[in-house]
């Protein structure tokens, strides 16, 4: 388990402010949409530091372990890499995101409550009593329908995992996303025996020079994939033994607004940095509410 306060490379008071200004963000909509969208949609945290440039893999979260099994076993076959090594990448990771309480559950279907999951009421930053709300969602519960919208909760999950899979070459850039780019397009039309088991996205971020280099030189990239920001944190020492990291990813219509806003200005103070990075168009348009030509500049 990773909770936001057990980054301990962080001193309480900056870890404080750095909480406040990212749950304002949350709540800070931008001024480019017809509809009502958020200038960021989460932010995440880890406790060890990795390797750039790399290729991040998101949203391992209440997955089951045949699905992490499946995936390693998958990259192992492709990528000729040992599991060991797959471990090493692996880093263990808490999130805030905004969560929607009429379709998704906090519960599963035998009626226990996910691990490690808090979900928060943004305007009052109470915490809702998940052992008191008996059904899957949070809306069926009769107290609490029409009560929220989708922008009204996060959930902060502290049981989660990303892999960091670093790269030295387009080469080898492209054997990775190539591997993810086929089962986002035909996961579920492959073999059985293919499949990875309750695989429900494949979130991807591409971090590093290199990467936006390569995106300008490769038509594969540039069809599967869309230039957004990464905006992050990190303390300690470079490589993989120790430091704290928080991160945010935002598209770059989003960013557009987030650098007008004062909490970017702190959070600059405070020693975040921003970088261009390359997300998966799904993502992009699921998880960072971004139009592709908002984000492809």
């Amino acid at each position: 388990m990773l909770a936001f306060d057990d980054l301990r490379r962080i001193p309480e008071e900056k870890k404080s402010r750095i909480r406040l200004n990212l749950e304002e963000l949350l709540q800070t909509f931008r001024s480019d949409t017809l509809v009502p969208l958020p200038v960021i949609t989460g932010y995440a945290w880890l406790d060890r530091l990795a390797e750039s440039p790399r290729v991040i893999t998101l949203s391992h979260s209440h997955d089951s372990p045949r699905y992490k099994s499946a995936l390693f076993g998958l990259l192992k076959r492709k990528l000729s890499l040992s599991i060991e090594v797959l471990q090493s990448y692996t880093r263990d990771r808490g999130s805030a995101y905004f969560w929607n309480p009429e379709s998704y559950k906090h519960r599963y279907d035998n009626g226990k409550l996910h691990k490690g999951k808090k979900i928060k009421i943004l305007r009052t930053r109470e915490y809702l009593d998940l052992e008191d709300i008996k059904t899957q969602t949070i809306t069926a519960d009769r107290r609490y329908r029409n009560q929220f919208g989708i922008w009204d909760l996060i959930s902060e999950d502290s049981i989660e995992w990303q892999l960091d899979i670093p790269f030295k070459s387009k080469k080898q850039l492209l054997d990775i996303t190539d591997i993810f780019i086929e089962y986002v397009i035909y996961g579920n039309k492959k073999p059985k025996r293919e499949r990875l088991p309750n695989l429900y996205g494949l979130p991807l971020v591409i971090i590093g020079e290199k990467a936006v280099q390569f995106y300008a030189q490769e038509d594969l990239l540039k069809s599967q994939f869309t230039k957004a920001k990464r905006v992050y944190l990190t303390v300690g020492k470079k490589g993989r033994a120790n430091g704290n990291e928080i991160y945010l990813i935002v598209g770059n219509g989003g960013f557009a607004n987030l650098e007008t806003t004062e909490q970017y200005a702190e959070l600059q103070r405070i020693g975040f940095k921003t970088e261009d990075c390359l997300v998966n168009t799904d993502f992009a348009l699921g998880q960072l509410c971004e139009q592709p030509q908002v984000l492809n500049i």
